[in-house]
């Protein structure tokens, strides 16, 4: 059982990757339990033979009840009939937390989420019952349950302090991923190997196992716990489909420029680009300088070309930074891009001025 305790339970190295204010919550919660009330687990043998009348089978009734929901007398009240609560509410209360196959012959069992008592007369409740079931079988029964409590309470605990709050961050996203994968190891681990249903193949066993589990809200923890880890892994999905989305639309968005230029080459290249130029530039600037000559419209169209091939990066990288995973990357040659961007236009618009102002164009 301490193995079993301490392979769930002991504390861990916090990871790397974890932040100063996940690390605190990671000390203050290493070791944490739902409660610090210690588990009851007692056999009552009383002297004299079992209740036969109504009366002193009620009066049994009242001191199992008080028992087992751990009172004492000082917490009754007169006016109660020596109840610590109401009979009423008690006999609701009763009939999901005891256990009645030997009711009739005396004998009373109950559990709740804070104990488990054995009240009883005569020496078959003495000797069987008191002095060997429920320190070497019933007691066995009570650990295991508490290990299946506590161990799906801390995965739950586990599952409440995952670091959800990413805000589109692949790193944060990668670290929610990582976390929660160990979580879901774990989980399977426990249900698969360590989650024992039936721990005995007698009746009374399996009966009173099972109201034991019941009790400790075994199913609706597990349930829980499960629901909040498929929550968390269909959030990192859903963040992890986003962020794949983001990055295929810019791309997306990059591929769209690189066409543009290579369109822009292409017009810049055909005869037809040339048809068209020529008399617009003859228009614009023949006025000034005399109708462009064919060496002076080439010039020309090979500066388009290189302001073209200097501009549109730019943005395409920008649209690249814009990823939070290529932010590293991109940033540089974005700074990179544009000086060279600034550096080419400013060659070009020197050697343009320089060849037709001095006419080495002819």
């Amino acid at each position: 059982m301490f193995w079993l305790l301490a392979k769930f339970l002991r504390p861990k190295k916090a990871d790397s990757s974890d932040t100063l204010e996940e690390k605190k919550l990671f000390d203050h919660f290493s070791g944490e339990f739902e409660s610090d009330r210690l588990y009851v687990n007692a056999a009552y043998a009383l002297v004299g033979p079992a209740p036969s009348s109504p009366l002193t089978r009620e009066q049994t009734k009242r001191l199992f009840s008080l028992a087992l929901y751990v009172d004492t007398g000082f917490d009754s009240f007169s006016s109660a009939g020596g109840y610590a609560y109401d009979p009423a509410f008690l006999d609701e209360r009763l009939k999901k937390n005891a256990y009645g196959r030997w009711e009739a012959a005396g004998t009373w069992i109950g559990h709740t989420d804070n104990a488990s008592v054995y009240l009883g007369f005569g020496d078959h409740f003495v000797k069987p019952i008191a002095s060997l079931h429920v320190p070497w079988i019933y007691s066995r029964f009570i650990l295991l349950a508490l290990f299946h409590h506590h161990i799906l309470r801390h995965l739950q605990r586990r599952a409440q302090r995952l670091p959800v709050d990413t805000q589109g961050d692949w790193e944060k996203i990668k670290r929610l991923k990582s976390k929660l994968k160990k979580l879901r190891q774990d989980f399977i681990d426990f249900t698969n190997l360590y989650w024992i249903h039936f721990p005995t193949q007698q009746i009374q066993g399996k009966e009173m196992y099972a109201r034991l589990s019941e009790a400790l809200s075994l199913k609706e923890t597990h349930a829980l716990a499960q629901q909040q880890i498929e929550q968390a892994e269909a959030f990192a999905s859903q963040e992890h489909r986003d962020i794949l989305e983001d990055i295929v639309r810019k791309l997306g968005y990059v591929t769209f420029f690189i066409s543009l230029m290579g369109v822009i080459f292409t017009v810049l290249h055909s005869n037809e680009a040339l048809a068209f130029l020529k008399p617009l530039f003859n228009q614009l600037i023949g006025s000034r300088l005399g109708r462009v000559s064919a060496q002076e419209l080439h010039l020309i169209r090979i500066s388009l070309e290189m302001a073209f091939a200097a501009i549109l990066p730019i943005p395409a990288i920008w649209l690249l930074g814009r990823v939070e995973k290529l932010k590293i990357i991109a940033r540089p040659a974005l700074r990179i891009a544009s000086c060279l961007s600034a550096i080419t236009l400013f060659i070009i618009i020197a050697a343009h001025s320089l060849f037709l102002g001095t006419g080495l164009v002819k």
